[in-house]
């Protein structure tokens, strides 16, 4: 058995390597005594259900999945990556010894998403976190997707065409992300996407997940997941999360219309305006319907009693607003294919 003060081995090419734990007991990663040199802060490991847990060295709230320890067991490896030659470095600082001190990771706070992909066969999860130090660019900050095989379905955001388990972004109203997801044909079932705990993460966004092959935006504060068929067993352009204020570019700031004087509604495609018919006598009558995000995407006149909007596309939440020369009034709606 090992029981030298420290262990140290070089790393010379710019790889994937497969590192051990050196000594018979458990050792902390996040401990300094745990020298990863130039390597990328994230640790590696392989369960034996194939699926990899990513651990952030440096804030361990991010790790993935959701509740992954920050200690190595006697005997396991794990995979480290470096972008130039190094060496790393356990010393008797790192071990851990005490079964009472082996806890999970700490609880990630209201700034970060996990978001879940779900088969018959399998679960993956991905992290996305809006930190000040964040980036719309790659940094050393993410974590490189490290991809399982078999019949695990791995789900991955995208940034500078790479694929990301740990996705440090930057603090902005609004953000689209792209997501990917890749299977061995032998893992092929329905999907779903699933995010978890989304009542805590930062209110004053909405969270949407666009599926451009079905042509399908889904509210994830509403119905938290989505299942699809996959066509394929990968792809890097179906998906996309978006993260946008909940308000912009909404106007606000006119009398509001009392609620007996008007009726909004959605059947199907079409949003339904009902007004009285002292409200028609107005001079200026406009309906504007918003996405989340507060994109302005369709308006019309108010001519009737009874007006009809066709919404941009189904299975999706929008905000339809009514302007009556200094009134106005909005709700959301939800349309259905």
């Amino acid at each position: 058995m090992n029981d030298e003060a420290i262990y140290t081995k070089n790393y010379t090419e710019a790889q994937w390597w497969h590192v051990a734990n050196p000594y018979p007991s458990y050792i902390d990663v996040t401990n300094s005594a745990f020298d990863m040199g130039a390597f990328d802060k994230k640790v590696y490991v392989v369960g034996s259900d194939n699926v990899i847990s990513t651990i952030d060295v440096n804030d361990p709230g991010l790790s993935t999945p959701s509740g992954t320890s920050q200690f190595i067991s006697p005997g396991q490896c794990m995979w480290l990556y470096n972008s130039e030659s190094s060496a790393v470095s356990i010393s008797k600082g790192a071990r851990v010894h005490s079964m009472g001190g082996l806890k999970s990771a700490s609880v990630a706070p209201n700034d970060v998403l996990r978001v879940g992909l779900h088969s018959e066969f399998s679960k993956d999860e991905t992290v996305i976190a809006f930190r000040e130090y964040g980036s719309a660019f790659y940094t050393s900050h993410d974590a490189k997707k490290m991809m399982s095989g078999g019949k695990v379905a791995n789900l991955y955001s995208i940034k500078d065409g790479k694929n990301i388990v740990i996705n440090l972004h930057s603090v902005d109203d609004n953000s689209v992300i792209p997501l990917g997801y890749k299977v061995d044909k032998s893992g092929l079932s329905d999907f779903t996407i699933r995010v978890a705990d989304i009542s805590g993460f930062i209110p004053e966004l909405s969270v949407l997940l666009k599926d451009y092959e079905e042509d399908v935006v889904v509210n994830l504060r509403e119905v938290e997941e989505y299942t699809f068929t996959p066509s394929a067993t990968s792809s890097d352009d179906r998906f996309e999360l978006i993260f946008e204020s909940l308000t912009t570019g909404i106007e606000q700031g006119k009398e509001s219309i009392s609620e007996g004087n008007m009726l909004i509604y959605a059947v199907g495609r079409k949003a339904i305006v009902q007004v009285t018919d002292e409200l028609l006598k107005g001079k200026d009558r406009l309906i504007e319907v918003y996405d989340l995000s507060g994109q302005l995407k369709v308006h019309k006149i108010i001519d009737d009693a009874i007006t009809e909007v066709n919404l941009p596309y189904g299975n999706a939440v929008f905000i339809v607003k009514v302007s009556i020369d200094n009134l106005s009034h909005q709700e959301k709606v939800t349309g259905s294919n």
